[in-house]
């Protein structure tokens, strides 16, 4: 009834991702994250790396939510996004030896570290009549530091070959985030996720 309640009370309007960063980061379940896990402590370190290049559609919207240019306002063709995110993913995680449910419990942590760089590189044309203007604006934004904490509780259950998992996680946005920047390592919003396979 509390869920039926919030769910309704919540407004109808959701948001993308800003700046297309998504909560899950790849490889964050593989093939065997169903299998029960030794009991005890567990530590986990992933060096991810990404590097992308986007079009004018791309750095005209990134533009737009970092508050550079107003809604109304179309890049030229030529303008262009690059992003390079370098971070290690450190994941401390406690597998309980008790059964809970007739599965093994499992919580942990994420938490990430490290440097994203931004490069936004403008072209603004103005017409004005029979001529045209075209100012070129290039700004390159670098955050370092503490990303956002991810906690994960996961309870998995085996039966000869056969294994099954459920899990609730989510994400507090504690890390390096603020709107105007272009480069940031936090996400700037909070999620709540859960399943299952």
């Amino acid at each position: 009834m509390a869920f039926a309640a919030g769910a309704i009370a919540l407004p109808a309007t959701a948001f993308a991702d800003e700046g297309g960063t998504s909560f899950w980061v790849p490889g964050t379940f593989g093939s065997f994250s169903a299998v029960p896990q030794s009991p005890g402590w567990s530590l986990t370190i992933t060096d991810y790396y990404v590097s992308t290049n986007a079009g004018a559609d791309v750095a005209t919207a990134r533009a737009i939510t970092a508050g550079r240019i107003t809604p109304n306002v179309r890049l030229d063709e030529t303008s262009s996004y690059m992003s390079r995110h370098d971070t290690l993913n450190i994941n401390p995680s406690y597998a309980f030896a008790t059964s809970v449910l007739g599965g093994q419990f499992s919580v942990g942590v994420t938490v990430a570290a490290g440097t994203n760089t931004v490069e936004l590189d403008r072209a603004l044309t103005t017409v004005s009549g029979s001529s045209a203007v075209t100012r070129r604006v290039n700004e390159s934004d670098t955050t370092t530091g503490f990303g956002d904490v991810a906690p994960m509780a996961q309870l998995r259950w085996s039966s000869g070959v056969s294994n099954w998992t459920t899990y609730a996680t989510g994400n507090v946005p504690v890390g390096a985030y603020n709107s105007r920047d272009l480069a940031n390592i936090g996400l700037g919003y909070g999620a709540v996720d859960g399943g299952g396979g």
